[in-house]
């Protein structure tokens, strides 16, 4: 069975539905490999999560 781009299990949106301060994010022409395949994206969105909590303002 091939999954649409995007797509979540019921498992893993009940998982992020339970956690009201999760953001997904989705990394553009990345595969299960993002740390590798796109790590300049990956270091910003880290970048910009850690700036959101130091602010107080969230992710």
């Amino acid at each position: 069975m091939r999954r649409r781009p995007g797509y979540r299990g019921p498992s893993e949106r009940r998982g992020l539905e339970s956690c009201p301060h999760a953001t997904m994010v989705t990394v553009p022409d990345a595969t299960h490999m993002v740390l590798t395949d796109q790590p300049a994206r990956v270091a910003g969105i880290h970048l910009k999560v850690i700036a959101a909590s130091h602010s107080g303002s969230g992710a």
